[in-house]
């Protein structure tokens, strides 16, 4: 007992002196890694990790409509903690739906990546897009540091990322919903201290990133927080070890670039962006309205970074901005990590139910994406508590589509299955991921993937909304 109280007690100073000496390996001095896109309005930010040992890092990106001809150049900004350098830059004013080559250029300590290339988010009038959806997913290097029991959710997180390269010339963007690297999950090896010691925190956010660039390099990945993402661990009986940089979203705020300022939220806790025929609002599930689940005094104690109605404020002025602006704009589309309705009474956030609900009904939101619970579930249209059971209930619905796809591959292995709520219109506990086709200012199809055979469906419906 005293040897595991020292070990305890210890914990914070041994874990951030082995930051990095395990799975960081795909992190370099000077070579850009976890190279990723994000969008701002009219451009993209270009956004790199390498080692904080390259002293004096700076940030620059060549580009151009060419990928021989990379003649403009921007400079950006740098953030760090632990050992690593995040590098972000934005290029403004580019042509909309068009391609553009990339390459972040040697500066300073920094090399030069390869060439990459992405394409700039389409006007109104080009609206048709796909947008592939997940939640819950989690580096493919956590299930052989944890001790569960093995099964299909727990084991799909490489197979998810084969199925999403497969689906890369498919998709225009990523959407995650929360939930990335499940790095907070190496504590779940039944406290063996001498494996946890080998396999830190950081280096799975680091391996996380770092299989994400096929994908992140050429197509935005948009991205929001879950519980997952607060601190280092959820564990009660190591609660309080995590290092400074590793509490209250400190990794999360650094390693992910969202549009908040551009939008008037927060970082990349809040925040707006246009894309087509559609607006998106992402909200924080977690922390900065009242009652949070993961705000101030809670076991997480996160936030609040503003206060608990700012989120709450900023969420009303921007829907009620995209309501407006229905005649260019007529798709409303809000993601949060956690569920409003679910099969599962302990997945549903009340707090989030009683905050956000009344504002999204209000500006007539047409759906909303959540994860947490580590399945796919479909909710019929439902506003107020009121939904109606039939096959046309998705055809100008009365009530908002609710979406829960939260089984990328989490791998911590604690669902059961739930009997199906009464609002609930299909529930899967296959691992998957969603593909949401806008084809109209009237029409779009929502399509969910099993991700061990991506060929295979497991659920599609039609929308229609007049709006």
């Amino acid at each position: 007992m005293n040897m595991i109280i020292l070990v305890l007690l210890s914990l914070p100073l041994i874990v951030s002196g082995l930051f990095g000496t395990s799975l960081s390996v795909c992190v370099k001095d000077n070579q850009p890694t976890q190279i990723r896109l994000a969008f701002i309005p009219n451009g993209m930010t270009v956004s790199w990790t390498t080692s904080s040992n390259a002293n004096s890092p700076t940030s620059v990106v060549k580009y151009g409509l060419s990928k021989t001809n990379l003649n403009k150049q921007a400079s950006g900004y740098v953030t760090t903690y632990g050992t690593s350098n995040f590098h972000n830059v934005l290029l403004k004013g580019l042509t909309p739906n068009t391609i553009y080559y990339y390459q972040i250029a040697a500066s300073g300590t920094v090399g030069t990546s390869g060439k990459y290339s992405f394409k700039t988010a389409p006007e109104p009038s080009n609206g048709q897009f796909t947008v592939t959806i997940l939640g819950d997913w989690g580096s493919t290097q956590i299930v052989p540091l944890i001790k569960t029991p093995k099964g299909p959710m727990c084991t799909c997180s490489g197979d998810t990322l084969k199925a999403l390269k497969k689906k890369l010339s498919s998709t225009d963007f990523f959407w995650h919903l929360g939930d990335a690297a499940y790095a907070d999950d190496f504590y779940l090896n039944n406290h063996d201290f001498s494996s946890l010691l080998h396999h830190p925190y950081e280096g799975l956010l680091d391996n996380f990133q770092c299989t994400l660039q096929p994908l992140s390099s050429t197509k935005s990945y948009m991205i929001l927080p879950g519980n997952h993402e607060v601190k280092c661990n959820e564990i009660p009986i190591i609660d309080d070890h995590c290092p400074k940089p590793t509490t209250n979203f400190s990794t999360f705020l650094d390693r992910y670039r969202m549009p908040g300022i551009e939008s008037g939220g927060f970082s990349n806790l809040w925040y707006s962006f246009d894309y087509g025929l559609v607006h998106f609002a992402i909200i924080n599930t977690e922390t900065d309205f009242p009652s949070s689940p993961s705000g101030p005094g809670t076991s997480l104690d996160g936030g609040n970074f503003i206060s608990n109605t700012a989120q709450l404020k900023w969420l009303e002025n921007d829907l009620k901005k995209a309501n407006n602006r229905r005649a260019q704009i007529p798709w409303i589309i809000v993601g949060g990590h956690r569920p409003f309705y679910s099969s599962s009474p302990d997945s549903i956030c009340e707090a989030c139910k009683t905050a956000f609900e009344p504002i999204l009904i209000k500006y007539k939101v047409d759906m909303y994406f959540s994860g947490h619970a580590h399945w796919y579930e479909r909710i019929y249209p439902i506003k107020n508590g009121k939904f109606n059971k039939n096959s046309n209930s998705y055809t100008h619905p009365t009530g908002i589509i609710h979406l829960t796809t939260g089984a990328a591959g989490n791998p911590e292995c604690s669902e059961s299955q739930h009997s199906p709520a009464s609002y609930s219109a299909n529930i899967s506990y296959q691992c998957s991921f969603g593909q949401l086709r806008i084809n109209s200012r009237t029409n779009a199809k929502w399509t969910v993937f099993d991700t061990t055979a991506s060929n295979k469906i497991i659920d599609e419906i039609n929308i229609n909304i007049k709006h």
